[in-house]
């Protein structure tokens, strides 16, 4: 068994005194955002003795910051992390429950489509390791969800919840050439 736990990048700071007007989060993470990352890397360190076999994070400065706040060096930056085709956006249903991201995915080609191809990109990265071994990934809202019903298109995605929080998301289980389970990872 070989697995794939997949994290959901920290808070960033957010704009203050800005002349534009505009309310996005800057691109680098808040110090809450920090600690918060710190405190998640903590505790994966404490669960396992050497828990990651690979770090991969998409190219953005908040998942790579995240990854180094966890207390990990990034291995692998890929831009299909941060990718999220506006189209899909759209239709995806985001940030709604898991729920209703399952309908969306079985109502929407487009999404469907998205989300196997995101699961076999995690299926390419976690066939490069031994059994037993683990990968950390560091993706964004959205993405990470669509990634983990790709991956488990059968199960019953009601089941798991509202949307990834920061610093939270799933450890996936592959045997062989088959995803076998998941389990959702929440922040307390």
């Amino acid at each position: 068994m070989k697995y794939f736990e997949m994290r959901r990048h920290t808070m960033r700071r957010k704009y203050e005194n800005c002349k534009s007007g505009t309310k996005n989060p800057r691109k680098h993470l808040s110090q809450a955002g920090i600690d918060l990352a710190r405190q998640v890397g903590d505790q994966m360190r404490k669960q396992h003795d050497n828990p990651f076999h690979g770090v991969i994070t998409s190219k953005k400065p908040r998942a790579i910051e995240t990854a180094i706040s966890f207390g990990f060096e990034v291995d692998v930056f890929t831009k299909s992390f941060g990718f999220f085709p506006e189209k899909v956006y759209r239709k995806s249903k985001w940030p709604a429950n898991f729920e209703a991201m399952s309908k969306a995915v079985k109502k929407n080609k487009p999404v469907a489509k998205y989300a196997k191809q995101q699961a076999d990109i995690l299926a390419l990265h976690i066939d490069q390791i031994e059994d037993e071994q683990t990968i950390l990934g560091i993706s964004h809202g959205g993405i990470m969800e669509l990634m983990a019903m790709g991956a488990l298109p059968s199960a019953d995605h009601k089941d798991w919840g509202a949307v990834f929080g920061y610093c939270e998301g799933f450890r996936l289980a592959r045997d062989g050439d088959k995803w076998t389970g998941i389990e959702i990872l929440r922040v307390e």
